[in-house]
């Protein structure tokens, strides 16, 4: 017998129970997806934005599939008798898109997927007309793919010898019959076939020959928005992710050296991760240094954290530590560089150093590709320019002479030696018998022979139409040249975009990455590590007899000499980062013409510092203490932003883009750092283990900070007929930086293009005159980063006890709630032109930048209670002209040959200043002059009678008398000029590319020659070669005055003894690659590339240092942590 159910409402329940699960994994699997998705990456879009006039078909589906991801499929003869395309759309839905382009094409479409599958029209049954003659003539017009005519095309009927030549119009007419086939070629481009089947009732056929889609017309990203470099009305610069990504820099601040016209890139030191280097679009535009006046970087919309981030061992030196460089330059897709009013006024109160727009890879539609890299580096130290210093017996020779010329009569010889042996230990050759130690080899003990890296990664991407992923891997482990230095990234990206449907769309754009840095913990002064390889006396050991280290009791001894030997073994100096970047994003499309987006994006960075002191060492004049310090700093920001677009044309002659947006961020910083001294073995290395905690500014001490920014703005976008073009834009931005009177900054653009080669009148110049665009600009842009969260507050700091109770002291600075926000006004104009058929190319820009209000300390009188207070006190001027230049020189189907090249020149003047003058160590600040102007007394050489050093006075006359009265402007810091040379070579698969960088007009303190040819004023130090070449007898002509010991003539008072000209070309790269395609198509890849490349192969300069490159943000030199030569091999794999 058959059992019933004991429960009828239980088979109910449970029904129900599937049905609410399988609901609540679809919201679930709904509600991840929208939380994994980032909020503003560009994705695939089914509407298309398109303004051509008289492109081929080819082109415009090629510009479909770069919108969309759709990938269109045809018949390569079907395209042979369509015409070329004229048309305008913004916005427009795929498939009204297509209809409209293929409208008047004998050519139908279907959509399958992701797909476009295109087909020939089904013929139109029609009375049959009469006999046709045998022959009829045809007009063939031969166009490039921008619809210029090709004069001197060939057209050849197949199989015939009939042919013919296009004229000045590209047409030719031909007598042809049904079934013949044409032929059209020319030099340069892809031949074409088109069959004549019956009469034409036009008898006239356009042919559009192949060629690459101008870079005219390459999707740009820009502030909030993407175009094209042929709509645009501002001044930018791309630059391809993949041109630097395998550079061996491993940051990519550092590899845009060159690149960018108008952007001045000085690394300052080759520390691995080091410091950011000082990049300054269009000159100096504020007062305050180091990373105030970085441009603005934005990846992925999300503004990048650097300022107060930075580590520096001694104040003015460059920074050991990059935040930059925790960026994966692998992930980059393009670099966008914004230059003037109208390209950066939309990011207000950020932009007036410039805009840096960073867009990271996405996946495409299509297959899933898979791609591996491989790079393996070999670093070196440069060799070639290091100074030649002396040997023992010269050193002695050297030094004894100082002796006898500061007192003959005191110093004799044994009496000298006497006093050396005080100075520098002794070797025991036998009892009673003792001598100087012969020279170490401190290069050994400090540098590596080679320093290798290896950079591995790892990417998927892909998708369809509705899904879009990129995941990247990646590990860098740099070792440095130096010892106890190197730099380990470990980095995840993760890009995605999803369309649940067709009017909406999901993204994601995440990044982490783990960074590890080690440092050498010395300063870049001469007895420092990296200076004492020759300033290292050549009778100072590095190991004693015993074979222990030597180690001077206190560092007073010998110009605070120490052992960076042991200091490298010993001393710990490290640094960890965690960074994690990421972007949400939503956008919908509604009522045709409508889209709005918004973004949720965070920065948060961790970064952990910890540096000991080895208690073997000496501290101050303390030995026997050690000392450890740790430094830990959070900064996190979160900004979300709104944007709504409106995109329309009209009458198919008039765009406009209008977008309203509003934006707000938060930022938050905590620190806090602690130092203690009085280890009991030298194996510690947490502050804990220390009996004696240190108290300064920097040594143990906390704090936390807050900024909170509000804005709104709008942009509106015209173009008339693809021929002229007017863009405007106006931003308010409100922070909490400035006081209640100044809180909001107002900023704006205006913008116009006219595409001149568009024009009627211009059509007989368009055989030779491919592009031709006039442009310009004004407007303003602001600058906030020259301040802190507390500037506009008197800050006040916990003191001693006072009557048993607690007190509190004013910070050193004042508070000024006064504050305004620096504001730039500039303007720019531009002319871009491409000629013969695209082969050669330039763009050229003039353009004047008044920054007001600048903020820098001013001097306070006494009575205030203060010395220094920051304050809107000056104005600034920079002009110039920016010049870049493409030109393909040889270009057929087995050699290439193409050469890329760029020239910046910058004026820079202080129009208007607090005081008329202010000077600051040799740097001077004076109305009508350079920023920072170099301000020296003029050397006038050596007095050939005495040896003393001589000067030229204010009216040019030699004096034997040093004073500060005599001081002249002989240079700027700033280089008047400076660019980069590219070129390229190509044959079948092989490829050479050789890369210069040149800078010319600055001039540079040699610190290195200061320190190595003193004169004696640092007695004990090691000289250069140079250094013989000194006075010694009445009528003497030398190049160094008299040697004196501790010489008090002056000679090495600051001058322009030491003042050289900073003019430098270097070779900066040299790639060669091959691709092995018969290879990657036997083992089932898409391709295999191998390359070597070198980097800092050459240089050529006037420099009188080491290299001119090892250079601060204010032109200082001394001895940071050298440039390498680095090569490289490497491998790419795709499949």
């Amino acid at each position: 017998m058959q059992k019933k159910n004991y429960c009828p409402w239980l088979t109910w329940i449970r029904s129900r129970c599937k049905t609410n699960m399988l609901l609540q994994m679809k919201l679930t699997s709904l509600l991840l997806t929208g939380a994994f998705c980032t909020i503003y990456a560009t994705a695939t879009s089914q509407t298309i934005t398109l303004s051509v006039k008289k492109l081929g078909l080819k082109e415009v589906f090629t510009a479909v599939k770069q919108q969309t991801g759709y990938v269109v499929f045809y018949n390569q003869g079907d395209l042979a008798e369509s015409q070329l395309v004229s048309v305008t759309a913004s916005a427009l839905p795929l498939a009204d898109f297509l209809k409209l382009v293929l409208k008047d094409q004998p050519l139908e479409f279907r959509i399958r997927g992701n797909s476009i599958i295109l087909s020939r029209k089904a013929p139109v049954s029609a009375p049959l007309p009469a006999s046709p003659p045998a022959n009829w003539p045809v007009t063939i017009v031969v166009q490039s793919s921008d619809g210029t005519p090709l004069i001197g095309a060939t057209i050849r009927v197949k199989n015939s010898s009939l042919s013919a030549a296009t004229g000045p119009d590209g047409s030719c007419t031909l007598n042809v019959s049904a079934g013949s086939i044409l032929v059209a070629s020319y030099v340069g481009f892809d031949s074409r076939e088109i069959t004549i089947k019956t009469p034409s009732a036009a008898r006239q056929f356009t042919i559009a020959l192949n060629a690459a889609i101008s870079k005219l017309d390459a999707t740009v990203v820009v502030a909030y928005n993407t175009t094209t470099q042929r709509r645009s009305t501002g001044a930018i610069s791309v630059v391809k992710g993949e041109t630097i990504a395998s550079l061996p820099n491993r940051s990519f601040d550092r590899s845009l050296q060159g690149t960018v016209p108008g952007l001045l890139v000085t690394g300052g030191n080759g520390q691995p991760g080091g410091g950011a280097s000082n990049m300054l679009i269009r000159g100096i535009a504020t007062a305050v240094g180091g990373s105030a006046r970085l441009p603005l970087f934005v990846i992925d919309g999300v503004p990048v954290t650097q300022d107060m981030t930075q580590r520096s061992f001694n104040l003015g030196t460059t920074p050991v530590t990059n935040p930059l460089a925790q960026i994966n330059p692998g992930d980059v897709e393009s670099y966008t560089v914004l230059k003037d009013a109208a390209a950066i006024a939309l990011y207000g109160s950020k932009a007036s150093n410039g805009v840096i727009l960073i867009t990271t890879k996405k996946g495409h539609a299509g297959k899933t590709n898979v791609k591996f890299r491989q790079q393996v580096d070999v670093a070196s130290l440069i060799h070639s320019r290091e100074p030649d210093v002396l040997n023992k017996e010269e050193y002695l020779t050297l030094l004894r002479e100082a002796y006898k010329n500061a007192n003959s009569t005191l110093w004799t010889d044994a009496t000298i030696d006497a006093d050396l042996k005080k100075r520098f230990p002794s070797l025991t050759k036998a009892p009673g018998d003792s001598a100087l130690y012969e020279p170490s080899n401190w290069k050994s003990l400090i540098y590596n022979n080679a320093a290798i890296t290896t950079n591995t990664e790892l990417s998927l991407s892909g998708g369809n139409d509705k899904t879009l992923f990129y995941l990247n891997l990646s590990y860098l482990d740099q070792k440095g040249i130096a010892k106890a230095s190197g730099y380990k990234r470990a980095s995840v990206r993760y890009n995605f975009s999803n369309r649940p449907a067709s009017w909406i769309n999901l993204g994601l754009n995440t990044s982490f990455s783990f960074n590890r840095q080690e440092t050498p913990s010395q300063s870049e002064n001469p007895t420092e590590l990296f200076g004492f390889p020759y300033t290292a006396p050549p009778v100072y050991p590095a190991y004693l007899q015993n074979g222990a280290y030597y180690l001077p009791s206190t560092t007073g001894t010998n110009y605070n000499l120490s052992n960076p030997a042991a200091a490298l073994q010993w001393n710990v100096n490290r640094s960890i980062y965690y960074r994690a970047m990421g972007t949400l994003f939503a956008e919908t499309y509604f009522l045709n013409h409508f889209k709005f987006r918004t973004d949720l994006g965070g920065d948060f960075m961790l970064s952990q510092d910890k540096t000991k002191t080895d208690l073997r060492l000496p501290i101050s004049t303390i030995q026997g203490l050690g000392e450890v310090s740790a430094f830990d700093r959070v900064r996190t920001r979160i900004i979300s932003t709104n944007v709504l677009q409106y995109n329309n044309v009209f009458r198919q002659k008039h765009s406009l883009q209008v977008l309203m947006g509003q934006e707000a961020q938060t930022i938050y910083a905590n620190s806090i750092a602690a130092t203690s001294r009085g280890f009991t073995a030298p194996y510690f290395e947490e502050v804990a283990a220390g009996s004696t905690v240190v108290y300064g500014s920097l040594s143990t001490t906390g704090n936390s900070a807050k900024e909170t920014q509000h804005s709104l703005f709008s942009q509106a976008n015209y173009n008339y007929e693809s021929k002229y073009l007017l863009s405007g834009s106006v931003r308010r931005d409100g922070s909490s930086k400035f006081g209640a009177h100044n809180r909001y900054g107002n900023y704006w653009s205006l913008g116009a293009g006219w595409i001149i080669s568009n024009e009627s009148f211009m059509e007989k110049t368009s055989h030779w005159l491919s592009y031709l665009k006039l442009r310009g600009s004004i407007g303003t842009a602001g600058n906030s980063s020259s301040l802190t969260a507390t500037t506009r507050y008197s800050l006040l700091s916990l003191g001693g006890n006072y009557d048993g109770a607690a007190t509190a002291m004013l910070s050193v600075f004042p508070g000024n709630p006064d504050i305004k926000w620096e504001k730039q006004f500039s303007k720019d104009l531009g002319l871009e032109f491409n000629l013969f058929k695209n082969r050669f190319g330039a763009a050229v820009d003039l353009y004047h930048r008044l920054t007001s209000d600048l903020i820098y300390l001013v001097s306070l009188p006494g009575s205030s209670g203060y010395s220094y207070g920051f304050g809107n006190v000056g104005n600034m001027m920079n002009k110039g002209i920016e010049v870049s230049v493409n030109a393909a020189i040889i270009h057929n189907k087995q050699f290439k040959w193409s050469v890329d090249a760029n020239w910046s020149a910058n004026k820079n003047k202080l129009v208007k200043a607090y005081q008329k003058e202010n000077i600051s160590g040799y740097q001077l600040r004076r109305e009508s002059e350079p920023f920072n102007a170099v301000y020296m007394v003029r050397w006038a050489g050596v007095n050939p009678q005495d040896g003393t050093p001589q000067w030229y006075d204010i009216n040019g006359k030699i004096t034997n008398s040093y004073s500060l009265d005599n001081r002249v402007i002989v240079g700027q810091i700033q280089p008047k000029g400076f660019g980069g040379i590219t070129n390229t070579f190509s044959y079948h698969a092989l490829q050479l590319s050789a890369f210069l960088y040149y800078q010319y007009g600055n001039m540079m303190y040699d610190n290195n020659t200061a320190a190595l040819q003193n004169d004696g004023t640092l007695p004990y130090l090691n000289q250069s070669k140079a250094a013989l070449d000194r006075w010694q007898h009445p009528g003497d002509q030398a190049k160094n005055p008299r040697r004196v010991l501790n010489n008090p003539d002056g000679g090495t008072n600051t001058s322009t003894r030491y003042l050289s000209p900073g003019d430098f070309i270097r070779l900066k790269n040299v790639t060669l690659s091959y691709n092995l395609p018969a290879l990657a198509h036997s083992t089932h890849m898409s391709n295999i590339r191998i390359y070597a490349q070198g980097n800092n192969l050459a240089l050529w300069t006037k420099y009188t240092g080491i290299d001119p490159e090892n250079v601060t943000a204010d032109g200082n030199t001394a001895f940071p942590y050298p440039q390498t030569k680095t090569y490289s091999l490497g491998v790419d794999v795709s499949f």
